[in-house]
């Protein structure tokens, strides 16, 4: 989506303990938005950016995403 420029993560055998861990962190200090017209849960951790998973059934996660934030 080059109108929404973000980077995503895939999750991978490799990464899948510390993919968990950033889904689970999203879940629980995220908050909802709305984004064409569907809601998802963003956290938003200082670093200048956003992060967001696709759903919030862990065992359905396959990417998360992140975006920078708008100053």
């Amino acid at each position: 989506m080059s109108e929404i420029p973000h980077e995503y993560v895939v999750r991978t055998k490799e990464n899948d303990e510390i993919y968990k861990e950033l889904f689970f962190t999203i879940q629980k200090k995220g908050v909802i938005e709305t984004f064409w017209r569907k809601e998802f849960r963003y956290w938003y951790p200082g670093d200048g950016y956003k992060y967001w998973a696709m759903t919030t059934d862990n065992r359905e996660s396959k990417i998360i995403n992140r975006a920078k934030v708008s100053e």
